[in-house]
């Protein structure tokens, strides 16, 4: 755990922060919390799971208890970790969750999405927040429902990928650990697919743009240091 005190009368505007990292990934870790660091907040680490480690016959079991197109381990395991982040969420004292994986680029002025919110606005707080780019196309509602800083948030009404960094609402978090039973699942597909098709929400999914967090693979798909990606 890396836990700085957050008095009770904090925690109504901070947010419980989740950085999922496989105990092997120790440069990852280093990595995160060199960037974390620097934003001056509390966070905690949820060891993901390893499909390396998984019992003989788990992956098997899996598969025979879904009617799913088949995953790889290693999809599997990554939503086994997520859940546990929307389990330690519902089981706190938290409003929202954000939930990083390890392999993350922070861009300008992500600080603010990594310290609160509160920049939400009541009638969409308890929709989930896409906070990175993957760099494809996606499609989104042309006004934002809110404007914090100089980002803004809009609808989705496709699909964007990547479940790296986003944040979520203990009510939304315990809607999903009850519809996800079925671990033969990818999380960005299980959270990320817009209504009607979201199979236990029905409220919107928030993309800010411009994203301010991106995967280090993906950055280097889209070019690198190209000043458009800041």
């Amino acid at each position: 755990r890396h836990n700085i005190h957050t008095p009770s009368w904090l925690q109504g505007i901070a947010m419980l922060r989740l950085l999922i990292n496989l105990d092997r990934a120790v440069d990852r870790l280093a990595h995160m919390e060199a960037q974390l660091t620097k934003c001056g907040v509390a966070w905690e680490r949820v060891p993901a799971f390893d499909c390396r480690e998984f019992e003989d016959g788990f992956v098997d079991d899996t598969y025979a208890n879904s009617s799913r197109v088949r995953q790889d381990p290693g999809s599997i395991g990554s939503f086994m970790t997520h859940r546990a982040c929307w389990r330690r969420l519902v089981d706190s004292d938290y409003k929202h969750a954000l939930i990083l994986e390890d392999d993350l680029l922070f861009g300008e002025d992500s600080v603010r999405f990594v310290q609160s919110a509160d920049w939400l606005p009541v009638t969409h707080e308890k929709c989930l927040v896409h906070l990175e780019t993957f760099g494809r196309v996606t499609v989104i509602e042309d006004e934002p429902v809110t404007s914090p800083g100089n980002h803004t948030g809009h609808m989705m009404h496709r699909l964007h990928h990547g479940s790296a960094a986003y944040i979520i609402h203990r009510d939304t978090a315990e809607n999903a650990l009850a519809a996800s039973s079925d671990l033969n699942n990818v999380p960005d597909e299980f959270l990320f697919m817009p209504p009607p098709h979201n199979v236990f929400s029905k409220l919107p999914v928030l993309q800010v743009v411009p994203a301010p967090f991106v995967q280090e693979d993906i950055f280097e798909r889209m070019g690198g240091a190209a000043a458009a990606h800041r």
